[in-house]
């Protein structure tokens, strides 16, 4: 399961966000005037999904001295992924209300172009270490040859 502690606060911190936009709005500003806080609530929401994911592919460190049941890591996870679930809905309807559906059409393709840019960025750095260690092998591939070659003449120009 993802570290409790910063589960709740990612949680704790999005509720916080969300009830700040919801309050600015309430008041009649207009959902410009709380984007710190709507972002703010993306980061929250990155953070619970980064620790889903790093709970998923725990350390061999930390499955020896975290055992926890199954159970519990599957409610926990279960527990943060509907109250963000929730929050999402809340700021699906601030956004349509004050700025229609298609903000929220595009709001939601953003995040789908941004993620695959990502994943694309992140690709191409796998794709580039794996050539970089390649380049390495063969470099010291090559000088180990050619140190054998030079060895080999050497000892035959000994007396060989």
């Amino acid at each position: 399961m993802p570290d409790p502690l910063t589960v709740t606060a990612a949680i704790t911190i999005a509720g916080k966000c969300l009830n700040g936009v919801t309050k600015a709005v309430n008041a009649g500003r207009d959902l410009e005037s709380a984007m710190g806080h709507i972002s703010r609530w993306f980061e929250c929401v990155s953070d619970v999904n980064a620790a889903e994911r790093r709970a998923k592919k725990p350390s061999l460190f930390k499955k020896l001295t975290q055992a926890k049941s199954v159970e519990k890591e599957a409610f926990d996870a279960l527990i943060a992924k509907r109250k963000m679930a929730e929050m999402r809905k809340q700021l699906y309807e601030l956004i349509v209300y004050s700025w229609g559906k298609d903000a929220w059409a595009e709001l939601v393709q953003m995040e789908k172009d941004i993620r695959a840019e990502r994943k694309r960025q992140i690709h191409e750095r796998a794709e580039f270490r794996q050539k970089e260690s390649d380049f390495i092998f063969v470099c010291i591939g090559g000088i180990a040859i050619i140190a054998l070659l030079v060895g080999f003449v050497y000892i035959l120009s000994l007396g060989g």
